[in-house]
């Protein structure tokens, strides 16, 4: 009994430490019993003991369901890209989870480069001019190399490729370190730039800009709450939200 209720204690530091929470006591208690579902669904989901989740959001809509962001993580660390979205209505009852999660995860999460060390070479990359608006960031993460993989018992050949015969699958994981700059310094230098630094060989696996522009308002459909307004950035690649 002693050791349940260390753990629930642990669980409970978590969830309250969890960024976006309310302070409902009720939305708490629901996203409590959604993350030990989740860690109790961990083999039916196609994952082992060596992974976990981190809550990063979680809010209660207008009609009462509750919904809880999750983060997949391998020994601790983060997995790019990777997430698991609990929902309970308004009764308590656990409704389908949304999940994106990576299966198959196998490297040594021991990087061969410090954090200062990818971030020098970002920095190298960058060359900045002036100096940072804010002191850079890193985070290490698992990185799934993504490929579009023929969906089982379609020919693997080109010229029978369609979009619904094709899905996107990790064929690799890398150790990276996720670096994000930002600078303003006038119109000559402002830009807002993230790597993806590889942790054993320094090689810059993604560089983009989340640099945002322009607010947009847009809309979207939802899978309980129908057609909702979503508050929109412009970005050099299109809409992010």
């Amino acid at each position: 009994m002693a050791k349940g209720r260390i753990v629930l204690s642990l669980l409970t530091t978590a969830l309250v430490a969890g960024p976006g929470f309310g302070d409902s006591p009720v939305a708490r208690e629901r996203v409590s019993a959604s993350f030990a579902r989740l860690m109790a669904q961990r083999v039916d989901l196609g994952l082992d003991q060596q992974h976990s989740f981190q809550m990063r959001t979680a809010h209660t809509d207008q009609l009462g369901q509750t919904h809880a962001r999750f983060q997949q993580r391998f020994q601790g660390v983060p997995v790019w890209g990777a997430e698991a979205i609990t929902h309970v209505d308004a009764e308590g009852a656990a409704l389908p989870l949304t999940a994106d999660l990576r299966k198959n995860i196998h490297l040594s999460v021991q990087p061969s480069l410090t954090a200062s060390e990818a971030l020098g070479m970002a920095h190298a990359d960058l060359a900045p001019k002036g100096p940072y608006a804010y002191a850079p960031t890193t985070e290490l993460v698992i990185f799934p190399v993504l490929a579009e993989v023929a969906a089982a018992g379609h020919v693997r050949r080109l010229e029978d490729a369609d979009a619904m015969a094709m899905t996107r699958q990790a064929t690799q994981y890398l150790l990276a370190y996720h670096v994000h700059t930002q600078l303003e310094n006038g119109a000559d230098e402002t830009a807002h730039t993230d790597y993806l630094i590889d942790a054993q060989t320094g090689a810059i696996l993604k560089k983009w800009s989340t640099l945002h522009d322009a607010a947009a308002v847009g809309s979207g459909v939802t899978q309980y709450n129908g057609t909702v307004s979503l508050n929109t950035n412009s970005v050099t690649s299109g809409f992010d939200l």
